[in-house]
């Protein structure tokens, strides 16, 4: 298999293309077989793609984003995580690892929610 950077720039050029091809027809509002036909696309090529970018989509959202953390020391022990925006969250010096492990990983998961902050448990 040919893993040259010219295919694989063709081939990131033949999905850029079909994620815009994509979202046309999401914005057109036309059938699957009216949009085809009207842009001369076999339905099966169009559903193979449509298959390809959505796989796609789902991988890349699947994955974690990394955020920039600021981590400071203050003269008070404190530990505080400042991210992006300007929330601060202030830890005492001394929390344990898998405690503050734990806060972070459910701090990402209701940050991926839309709950309002009032109905959170702290």
């Amino acid at each position: 298999m040919d893993n040259s950077p010219k295919k694989n720039k063709a081939m990131k050029s033949k999905i850029d293309s079909w994620i815009k091809q994509i979202e046309d027809f999401k914005k057109n509002g036309l059938k699957r077989a009216d949009y085809c036909h009207k842009h001369q696309i076999r339905l099966t090529t169009f559903d193979y793609w449509r298959h390809q970018v959505k796989d796609l989509s789902a991988q890349k959202e699947s994955q974690l984003v990394k955020l920039p953390i600021k981590i400071e020391s203050s003269v008070s022990e404190n530990i505080i995580l400042e991210y992006p925006g300007g929330c601060k969250l202030h830890f005492p010096a001394n929390i344990a690892p898998q405690i503050l492990k734990i806060f972070l990983s459910r701090l990402v998961i209701i940050s991926k929610t839309e709950l309002p902050m009032s109905s959170l448990p702290f």
